[in-house]
This record gives structure tokens, C-alpha cells and sequence, in this order.
């Protein structure tokens, strides 16, 4: 809601508001097919409302004291430390699974704990750099403690699979890990996280924004470990026969 197109309310955009959003799901979702919602869990669109109003002091510092942005973009990356951040995220995943009763709700980007994603400022309340680890774990307890009180049911899922101490935390991701193994056999088709977390669900993702073609060798080790594959695209054009 507060994340790239700015901060209007998703319902100004769907004719019949809530109740007719909300509708469309249910009849998905009783012919069995789930339905998820994204939201982005850093970045913060600047040019938004939210964005002008407190982009600049919950924005994560890089090694230079400048905000860190998404590479050619607006969007400034939100410190996941802050508590104000938390709290804004957590009531808007509350209110998201209360107005449309989804199967799962996205956290994007919360599995990965890369370096670019340190934060520096001596003013947030964390050490310097931030502990990533711990400040990504204190954000989504505050989303799930939030999505418990709506519907402890509803799935929490991010991108890429998150460190041991997180994965509690959340049900399942979309990972990776098919995109770093080699063609011939060997012992690193055995994604450990997947064994070493049976109940953390792992979703692989072979090719990401552009058509997969033809990949048999891919899906062979995807389903050698049990996992599920992601797909994305028109079936006729982005997939081979």
C-alpha cells in the first residue's frame, strides 16, 4: 500500500472497493487455488505521501551517511530496525488480510541479508553497521504478531530463504538455489534448507521476469528435493511444449 505506486488506498483502483476484491479471492479460493498478496518490506517509494513525510528518517545509511536507494530509482530502502517502520508495516499486513482474507501475504526481499542492505546511521538505536539478522527477525515477529491477531492461518512468505533464526518466523519463500547449481549431478542439488527446515516450504525459482523455454534438467532437480517451482507467464509463450 505505501510501496511503489505511492500511497493511495489499493481499493481506489478496484471498481466495488474491498467487498468486490474480496469476493473475486473467495470464489478463487474455494475452487482451491490460494491467493497471496505482495508488499514490499523495504523499499519505500519517495515520491509518495508516506515517502515525503518519513522516507528521509527511517531510510537506511550507507558507509558514506547517504540514504541508500534502489539502484536508478525513488525508492529508498527503510531501515528494518525501526520501530516506526515496524509498526507501519505491521498494520498494514493486519489490515490487508482483515479487508481481503488472502491465503498468504509477501514479505519481499527478507531472505537474502546482503550487505547492501546495512544500515549506518548512529541514529536508528543499532549498532553500527546494523545487525541485519536481528533487525529483519524483529520486523517480521511484529507482522506476524499482527497477522495472528486477524487470522493466525494466513501464510508468511518472502524472497529467498532466510537465516535459521528467522525461518520460524515465516512459512515458506521463494528461493534461488535451482539457479546456482550446475547441470551435471552432484551433492549441491541437495538444498540442505529445505531438509534441515521440513516445515518451511521452499518455492525454486528457475528463471526470473523472462520466459523459461525449456529447462527439464532444472525441474528434475526441483523435484528430487520435493520442492515446489515457481512459474510466471503466459503458458503458451513463456513455456516449451
Amino acid at each position: 500500500i505505501y510501496h511503489r505506486p505511492g500511497d493511495p488506498d489499493p481499493s481506489e483502483h478496484w471498481a466495488g472497493g474491498y467487498p468486490a476484491m474480496r469476493a473475486a479471492m473467495e470464489e478463487l479460493q474455494s475452487s482451491g487455488i490460494p491467493v497471496g498478496l505482495y508488499i514490499e518490506g523495504y523499499l519505500l517509494e519517495t515520491r509518495g505521501p508516506l515517502g515525503q513525510r518519513i522516507g528521509e528518517r527511517v531510510a537506511i545509511i550507507d558507509e558514506e551517511g547517504a540514504p541508500r536507494f534502489w539502484p536508478d530509482a525513488t525508492e529508498v530502502f527503510a531501515c528494518p530496525w525501526i520501530e516506526e517502520w515496524r509498526q507501519l508495516q505491521a498494520e498494514t499486513y493486519a489490515r490487508a488480510a482483515t479487508n481481503l482474507g488472502p491465503s498468504g501475504i509477501y514479505i519481499d526481499e527478507f531472505g537474502f541479508c546482503s550487505t547492501y542492505r546495512d544500515c549506518y546511521s548512529p541514529d536508528h538505536g543499532h549498532s553500527v553497521p546494523m545487525n541485519q539478522i536481528e533487525a529483519e527477525h524483529g520486523f517480521v515477529r511484529e507482522v506476524r504478531h499482527s497477522l495472528d491477531g486477524v487470522d493466525p492461518g494466513v501464510i508468511l512468505y518472502t524472497e529467498e530463504s532466510p537465516p535459521d533464526s528467522n525461518a520460524p518466523l515465516q512459512d515458506a519463500s521463494f528461493t534461488y538455489n535451482i539457479s546456482s547449481a550446475p547441470d551435471e549431478w552432484s551433492p549441491t542439488h541437495i538444498n540442505l534448507y529445505r531438509f534441515a527446515f521440513p516445515q518451511f516450504k521452499t518455492i525454486n525459482i528457475i528463471t526470473c521476469d523472462h520466459p523459461l523455454g525449456t529447462n527439464v534438467q532444472a525441474v528434475k532437480h526441483i523435484l528430487f528435493n520435493g520442492e515446489a517451482i515457481w512459474l510466471e507467464g503466459t503458458a503458451e509463450r513463456w513455456f516449451a511444449p
